[in-house]
C-alpha cells in the first residue's frame, strides 16, 4: 500500500514554502509466482543461477514455464550470457524446455555484441542495436578491404576466438588492437597466446 505524506511549512511571508512526500510501500512476502501471476502478462526471465545451474533444471522450473504458458503469459529470456542465441536455445532444449514454443524471444548479451561487433543494422535483425558511433569507425572503415579489425579479447575459454572470427574480428596483442573485447575473466587472448586464470 503506498502512503503518501506531505508536510507544508510557511514560517513567514518571506519564507518559502517547503512540500515533501515521502512514500511508503509494504513488501509482500511471496510463497511463489501464483502470488503474482495474475498482475502481468508478461514476464522477464533470466537463466543461469534462476531457472538452471547450467546442467540441471531448478525443482519446478518446467512446470511454472508450461503453467504460465497454459495462462497465456509471455514469456522473454534476457540474460547476460556471452553466447549467442543459438547457443542458448541448444541448452534449454537438452534441459527439457521448447525454446520456440515456451518464449517469445530469447535475448543474449552475446547475440547483441555480435550484431554490434559485425556492423549489422536494425533493419537487418530485431537484435540489432543502433549503432555505437565510437565503434562506427573500427567496424565499418573507409578502406575496409585493406584494414584488419583486430581485437584483444578477455575470454570465458569458451569458443571466443570463433565468437570473434564470426564478427569478423581478428585476435590481436592489446598494443596492436583496435578495440578490447571482455567476453569473461577467465582467460586472455591475443592471437598467439593464451593466458589462463583458472583451470
Amino acid at each position: 500500500m503506498m502512503t503518501p505524506k506531505t508536510t507544508s511549512t510557511a514560517a513567514t511571508a518571506t519564507t518559502t514554502t517547503v512540500s515533501t512526500t515521502t512514500d511508503s510501500q509494504e513488501f509482500q512476502v511471496l510463497t511463489g509466482v501464483r502470488d503474482i501471476v495474475d498482475r502481468y502478462d508478461t514476464f522477464l526471465l533470466d537463466m543461469w543461477g534462476v531457472m538452471h545451474d547450467g546442467t540441471t533444471t531448478y525443482d519446478g522450473v518446467l512446470q511454472v514455464v508450461q503453467k504460465l504458458k497454459e495462462l497465456g503469459k509471455e514469456m522473454i529470456i534476457l540474460s547476460n550470457s556471452s553466447k549467442r542465441q543459438d547457443n542458448s536455445i541448444k541448452l534449454l532444449t537438452k534441459l527439457g524446455f521448447d525454446p520456440k514454443n515456451d518464449f517469445s524471444q530469447i535475448i543474449t548479451s552475446g547475440e547483441v555484441s555480435y550484431h554490434l561487433l559485425s556492423g549489422t543494422r536494425p533493419d537487418q535483425s530485431p537484435l540489432a542495436p543502433n549503432p555505437w558511433n565510437v565503434l562506427e569507425q573500427v567496424v565499418k572503415p573507409s578502406d575496409i578491404s585493406s584494414k584488419t579489425k583486430k581485437v584483444f579479447c578477455f575470454g570465458s575459454g569458451d569458443g571466443d576466438e570463433d565468437y570473434l572470427q564470426s564478427c569478423g574480428w581478428t585476435l590481436a596483442p592489446m598494443d596492436e588492437a583496435d578495440l578490447i573485447v571482455a567476453r569473461g575473466t577467465f582467460t586472455m587472448k591475443d592471437g598467439s597466446t593464451i593466458v589462463h586464470k583458472k583451470h
